[in-house]
């Protein structure tokens, strides 16, 4: 049967192609792992509500990642630590670079210092909202020259009784030359009953006007009570740009586990 005909049969059990176990409709649906059509982004855009500012209302971007994305500049080669935690871990720690709701970002004092505001469902973008509770983001910038350092933290009520909370800190340094950061979160998972966390360090240096080397480690821990359950990543690379828009990268990255 095919796992995508959920409409034939909307309340009967059924097999996934492949496994002898009788699914239910909600169990096929996080399960389901294959490529489809999503929106990622839409909204309304308000210039200037506030000074400076910007109003988003729909499915906008998040602060979770955002700045140390633009620092390290290279996604596309590999995800910055929270973004890529599951990669690395197989645990998931509760973030996104979407989601559904209002945010308010913005700057203030000369752009000397920045905000990013948001409320949202806490179910991504390619999911429906699952729970009558809401996310609560933000993360606050102070840029002194070509420095940037952030604070943010998230919340998210699961049920009644418990609330994951995600804390980060980001310290990073950018100019035309190279770039340069770090950073820590934790994730409290009180519906788990565990806590994450996980740091890094990265950079990028402009060799010449054709090459870019990078590098950068990444420290995971799963379960911060527990002893020996870091994982380590580390990686590098050269960039290499023939021409516009052609990015050659050769590049190493090694797994180090504690157990």
């Amino acid at each position: 049967m095919d796992p995508y005909c959920v409409n034939k049969y909307p309340k009967k059990g059924y097999y996934l192609d492949g496994d002898t176990t009788l699914q239910s409709f909600a169990d096929l649906k996080d399960r389901d792992g294959k490529m489809r059509p999503f929106v990622k982004h839409v909204y309304l855009e308000w210039k200037n509500l506030v000074p400076n500012s910007k109003l988003y209302v729909g499915i906008s971007g998040t602060p979770t990642w955002g700045i140390s994305e633009k620092i390290w500049g290279y996604r596309g080669f590999r995800k910055t630590v929270l973004d890529n935690y599951k990669n690395a871990t197989g645990v998931s720690a509760s973030a996104s670079s979407a989601d559904a709701g209002i945010a308010l970002k913005g700057t203030v004092a000369n752009k000397l210092f920045g905000y990013h505001a948001m409320i949202g469902n806490g179910s991504h973008y390619s999911k429906a909202e699952n729970d009558k509770y809401k996310k609560f983001y933000l993360s606050v910038t102070v840029n002194p020259s070509n420095f940037i350092i952030e604070g943010y933290v998230d919340h998210e009520k699961k049920d009644t009784d418990n609330v994951n909370i995600t804390y980060k800190g980001l310290i990073g340094y950018m100019n035309k030359k190279f770039a340069v950061g770090t950073e820590y979160f934790i994730y409290d998972a009180q519906n788990k009953d565990v806590k994450m966390s996980a740091f890094s360090v990265f950079g990028r240096v402009n060799v010449t006007k054709k090459t870019t080397a990078l590098a950068r480690f990444d420290m995971y821990d799963p379960d911060t009570d527990n002893d020996d359950t870091e994982t380590n990543l580390f990686v590098a690379g050269f960039d290499y740009k023939p021409v516009k828009g052609i990015h050659v990268i050769p590049n190493i990255y090694y797994f180090m586990n504690s157990k």
